[in-house]
Formats: C-alpha cells, structure tokens, sequence
C-alpha cells in the first residue's frame, strides 16, 4: 500500500499546477512586514482562508518547516506558502 503520490506523479503535479495559468495554484514566499497583514496572524488562520503555510524561513538557509497551525508570524520572517492564485494575489498586494 503507497503513503502518498509516486515520486514521479508528483513532480508532475507540481510541474503542471505552477506551469499553466489555468489551474490556478500558485507557491510563494511572502515576507512578514511590521504592521502587515500577515504579522501576528497564526498558520491556523492562514489555513482557514485557503493559504497553505509550507515552511517559515529565517534568514539564509534555515527552514521551519510544517509550521503548526499556532504558530504566530513575526515581522522580519518570511514564509512559503501554497494555495490557489486568487487567494494569494490580495495577499501578495498588500503585504
């Protein structure tokens, strides 16, 4: 019995979903501004509005992955985040 997608099926999802515009499904990394609308806020209620949190990264190279849904965001960090473009863009813009 499998534990999840085949690597290679995988990749292929991957590759799909953030190279045609149509399936609308996007990952970036967002930096948490002072004052921004992702300051202060939990993984958990980032998730609830469709905004995956996959990793809060914290200066060069070190990585939180699998953040836990009360983990609270702090101005200066960013993080990476998946989920469909129409929930990111408002977030993109005015964070």
């Amino acid at each position: 019995m499998g534990h999840g997608l085949e690597p290679a099926r995988l990749a292929d999802f991957i590759d799909a979903a953030l190279s045609h515009g149509e399936l609308a499904f996007s990952m970036e990394e967002l930096e948490v501004r002072a004052g921004g609308p992702l300051d202060g806020r939990t993984v958990a209620e980032l998730r609830d509005e469709g905004i995956f949190a996959l990793a809060i990264v914290h200066g060069e190279g070190r990585y939180e992955a699998n953040p836990p849904a009360d983990r609270r965001l702090v101005a200066g960090e960013s993080l990476v985040v998946s989920g469909s473009s129409e929930r990111l863009l408002p977030l993109r813009e005015r964070a």
